[in-house]
């Protein structure tokens, strides 16, 4: 199968100083433009990042990503803010193509909708009004031809880490929809700065790894030792599905 190819990358946390180190003594802008030169041999239809592009609000951090993009290929490029982003900043920087907080699209040549949600809200924590909901509600219900894909930021299922702490705070209304619509619906979403598959009420549930450092799945905080990464994601006809992750080796 080689239906539509996206790549979901998502916690990237750049700062204003493109030389500046976090965890781990990682260096997010160079991490993340390891993982850009990467997958370019996965040839993609499509660069979807989940949220959490800057680490520190800046203008700058923008500026870097749309420098680093511009060093890729032409490939059709969506964004959805998280957290640490300033949703006007990335419509300013990257204009409504590539900046989305609301809506669909039904991706070109296929039978697939993605569904975009923002989730920025206050804080660390996520929220999705629910006149947003009902929208994605009629979304997907006068397109019951189409196969579904949604997009987010903040993670809709429990993590039981300490990373619940920096919560979608009205998930449990999420999981309601999600537990009334058709089945087989795809989820994406960061923040978790961790990889996960899950599956429930037929729903299937995908997070990715941060493009720079990864989050241990404890109680207390902590830091994995695990590669940067990124989720590559082959989306066929009749919701034909498959994907994997893909991490540098470093």
């Amino acid at each position: 199968m080689r239906g539509l190819r996206l790549i979901q990358l998502s916690d990237c946390h750049l700062f204003s100083d493109p030389n500046k180190t976090g965890y781990n003594n990682i260096n997010p802008y160079q991490t993340l433009r390891s993982i850009l030169a990467m997958i370019q041999a996965e040839k993609p239809d499509m660069l979807l990042f989940t949220g959490d592009m800057s680490g520190d609000y800046s203008k700058q951090s923008y500026t870097h990503l749309k420098h680093l993009l511009s060093q890729t290929s032409n490939t059709p490029v969506r964004m959805i803010p998280g957290n640490h982003d300033v949703p006007e900043l990335i419509s300013e920087i990257f204009g409504a193509e590539v900046t989305r907080v609301d809506g669909c699209e039904d991706l070109n040549n296929t039978n697939w909708r993605i569904h975009y949600l923002s989730s920025h809200f206050e804080g660390a924590k996520g929220r999705i009004d629910l006149p947003r909901l009902a929208k994605l509600e009629h979304d997907i219900l006068i397109a019951p031809e189409k196969s579904h894909l949604i997009a987010v930021h903040h993670h809709p299922l429990d993590t039981v880490t300490w990373m619940d702490k920096h919560d979608w705070i009205n998930r449990s209304q999420f999981l309601q929809l999600m537990h009334i619509l058709p089945s087989n619906i795809r989820i994406v979403y960061g923040h978790i700065h961790h990889a996960s598959q899950r599956v429930l009420c037929g729903q299937h549930y995908y997070s990715c790894p941060s493009t720079c450092w990864q989050w241990a799945q404890t109680k207390d905080f902590g830091v994995l030792d695990d590669s940067p990464g990124c989720r590559i994601i082959e989306a066929g006809e009749q919701g034909c599905w498959r994907t994997k992750i893909q991490r540098l080796t470093i």
